[in-house]
């Protein structure tokens, strides 16, 4: 009897061993599952290779220039980027000008500006394996820049006599000023008045002249504008004129008087107007018989 009993209580414990190692073979996955998972995160690490606190990102991107307005052809300028990252990362930048990139990738861009001049910048960042690039984009900068000067031309009286005194005027849109001369010099005397200039003619001159232009901006000079202008001799007093005189009823005289400098004569009779060509004039006298 008490060997069977024996038996019993031997088997019964072979199902107790065997199941408490089952159950400690269980837990042993488990706490394994658990060593795995928590393992990078004691290391500093997210699943996935997140660095802590996630991937950093571009938040802004804002851009200032060393100078504001209108500026001369040539002037150099200095533009400066600066980039907001939420998180960490330092930004790459790259800069645009008039729509092409270009090769800095600094925080500052200086560049001289020879006409109307666009620019805008943007950044980058990286946050390793795991994270996507992050891009953000400025906004743009334009500086303007004065162009060479064009004119449009000098209007005035291109024919006139000595002493004389006439104004000549021209016009630009991108001039701040203006240089206005005659040649020969000594033809007469210039008073310019920005773009517009009044000359007195010598007395002594006669013959032809240039009127020139020329507009400016910052050191830009535009092409001169000329206009040739003929100034004509005075016209002295006129002689008298000369023919037959008593004449006859009914003849055919002819008269003829000079002055100079002259180019047209004005006969009259009496105070009438009468025909005449240069500085001879026929006369038929009437036949009273």
């Amino acid at each position: 009897m008490m060997q069977k009993k024996k038996g019993v209580f031997l088997v019964v414990l072979c199902i107790f061993l065997s199941a408490l190692f089952q159950a400690a073979a269980a837990q042993t996955d488990s706490i394994g599952a658990v060593r795995d998972t928590i393992s990078p995160l004691l290391k500093g690490a997210l699943p996935n290779n997140i660095p802590p606190g996630g991937c950093p990102a571009i938040a802004a991107v804002s851009i200032s220039s060393s100078v504001s307005g209108m500026q001369c052809p040539g002037t150099s300028v200095t533009f400066t980027a600066n980039a907001t990252v939420a998180g960490r990362g330092t930004p790459n930048y790259v800069w645009f000008v008039n729509g092409a990139g270009t090769s800095n990738t600094a925080s500052t861009l200086t560049m001289p500006v020879n006409s109307t001049t666009n620019v805008y910048c943007t950044a980058s960042v990286l946050g390793g394996a795991g994270c996507e690039e992050s891009v953000g984009q400025s906004s743009t900068i334009t500086i303007p820049v004065w162009a060479t000067p064009v004119l449009t031309g000098i209007v005035g009286n291109a024919g006139l006599c000595q002493g004389d005194v006439t104004t000549y005027t021209t016009n630009s849109n991108d001039a701040t000023s203006y240089n206005w001369s005659v040649d020969p010099s000594s033809a007469g005397t210039v008073t310019a008045s920005g773009a517009s200039v009044s000359i007195a003619f010598a007395a002594g001159f006669s013959g032809m002249v240039v009127v020139s232009a020329t507009g400016t901006v910052c050191s830009v000079t535009s092409n001169p504008q000329t206009l040739s202008v003929s100034v004509q001799a005075s016209v002295g007093a006129a002689s008298a004129p000369d023919g037959p005189s008593p004449v006859c009823q009914g003849s055919s005289v002819t008269y003829s008087a000079s002055a100079p400098n002259a180019t047209s004569y004005n006969w009259s009779l009496n105070g009438s107007p009468i025909g005449g060509t240069g500085t001879f004039s026929p006369r038929c006298w009437a036949d009273s018989r």
